[in-house]
């Protein structure tokens, strides 16, 4: 009996190596998956901000009023400084209130906004001097939040509406 008890040990103890073996090599491809999931999202991140900056550029325009000049559009990264003149205080008001509407800006935040005078004697105006900082969204960013928002309009009854450009 002791004998075919320790046999049957053994037997145990080497499947327990097995099992120690094939869990140790899951764990290994669970890592490797991941990385090859992580190297996928950076290649479809750079895939979709490719067109990130004709869509922000054209979404500056479009939502720019009647009276603001830009000077400066500078990214880094997914954060874009904005500089430039408006004629008064609510033309730059404006401005930042249709870019807090915008799909693909988000956190406008006005860093600078004072009142200057552009040229000099007789043909100097007044104008104010404005600088803002946004952030641009990524496709997947857009995708997840109107998701989000398609889920909670059918919670609410309400019909999700959208139109995201295409990238």
């Amino acid at each position: 009996q002791l004998s075919a008890q320790a046999e049957r040990s053994a037997f145990l103890n080497k499947a327990n190596l097995e099992l120690d073996d094939k869990i140790k090599e899951v764990a290994a491809l669970k890592q490797e998956i991941d990385g090859l999931k992580a190297r996928q999202q950076a290649v479809e991140d750079l895939q979709g901000d490719r067109n990130q900056p004709v869509f922000m550029l054209n979404e500056l325009v479009r939502l720019a009023p009647e009276g603001l000049y830009l000077t400066i559009v500078k990214q880094e990264g997914q954060r874009i400084s904005v500089k430039g003149y408006a004629q008064s205080h609510a033309v730059v008001g404006n401005f930042v209130g249709d870019l807090n509407k915008s799909k693909w800006i988000s956190k406008p935040e006005i860093v600078q906004n004072k009142a200057t005078d552009l040229g000099k004697g007789k043909d100097a105006k007044r104008a104010i001097e404005f600088e803002l900082n946004v952030g641009i969204l990524r496709p997947r960013e857009l995708e997840a939040a109107e998701a989000s928002a398609a889920a909670e309009a059918s919670k609410s009854g309400k019909p999700a509406t959208t139109n995201t450009p295409k990238s």
